[in-house]
């Protein structure tokens, strides 16, 4: 037979209800994964790194990493030109730069 108004706006409400159920689980979820990104983002490793970090890691001068840059050993890919005001920083990608030096001598990584 037919439904009645108040039934047709039961069922309404009873489906709304359940989305808002769902979506607030998601959003819960959503919350959860953030919370845990941001607390363990000083954890990730960051990509472009100093030329004092990149020669800790590979247990050289960061002179020589300067000596590199000048003489073409990096390509594109692993540096990072970064200009404040008249001073320019150099970033090097921590795995391409790492592959282009294996091309001229062999690189020991070193954990200090």
């Amino acid at each position: 037979m037919y439904s009645s108004p108040v039934d047709s706006l039961r069922n309404d409400i009873a489906n709304l209800s359940s989305n808002f159920n769902q979506l607030k689980n998601e959003h819960d979820q959503l919350r959860a994964d953030l919370v845990w990104y941001m607390e363990n983002a000083n954890q990730i490793a960051n990509l472009w790194l100093k030329p004092s970090l990149l020669g800790k890691l590979l247990g050289v001068h960061p002179k020589t990493i300067a000596t590199y840059r000048y003489e073409g050993v990096f390509r594109d890919v692993s540096l990072r030109k970064v200009k404040r005001n008249s001073r320019v920083d150099y970033f090097y990608h921590r795995f391409n730069a790492i592959e282009d030096i294996k091309k001229i001598r062999p690189v020991n990584i070193t954990k200090k």
